[in-house]
């Protein structure tokens, strides 16, 4: 069998503040799995991939690592925000009239997915975390809780 390579692959990370690392990594991540590289080859032909500040980040770095993994790119580039910043934009952040309701739950999940040493979570109807704290417009809330679509991050175990 043999292995694929990111010659094709179209996408590219700059290492800017405007960069999306996280989509650049699920793309990655896929193509990899899709055209099977194996990890000798993606190590090899992560370069390709990279510009400008992350191109010349990887060049600094890639004698030290051994193994193919993100970490290291995610280590270098995410953005990490501490836990309190990342509860502010949760809860400050409001639904716009013109925005769909299932990306504004995707928005606040992706901030959920942010915070450092999350405890163990499942999903919750969130009528009690979101509907009553207004972040949905009130057609949208009243939708919402009706279809039942809302859920919210709660530590395992706890009562609603």
């Amino acid at each position: 069998m043999t292995s694929g390579n990111f010659a094709k692959c179209t996408a590219r990370f700059c290492g800017g503040v405007a960069d999306d690392l996280d989509a650049f990594l699920e793309v990655v991540l896929t193509y990899k799995d899709c055209t099977q590289v194996f990890d000798e080859n993606a190590l090899r032909g992560l370069s390709m991939l990279l510009e400008g500040t992350a191109a010349t980040w990887w060049q600094g770095v890639k004698g030290a690592v051994s193994e193919w993994s993100v970490s290291a790119l995610h280590d270098a580039f995410s953005l990490k925000l501490p836990r309190h910043l990342v509860f502010r934009e949760i809860f400050s952040r409001e639904q716009r009239g013109d925005e769909a309701s299932d990306l504004f739950v995707c928005h606040i999940r992706v901030l959920f997915a942010q915070l450092p040493g999350l405890p163990q979570v499942k999903l919750t109807p969130l009528r009690r975390c979101y509907t009553d704290s207004g972040m949905f417009s009130y057609p949208q809330r009243r939708r919402l809780v009706m279809i039942g679509i809302l859920y919210c991050y709660s530590p395992e175990g706890e009562e609603e």
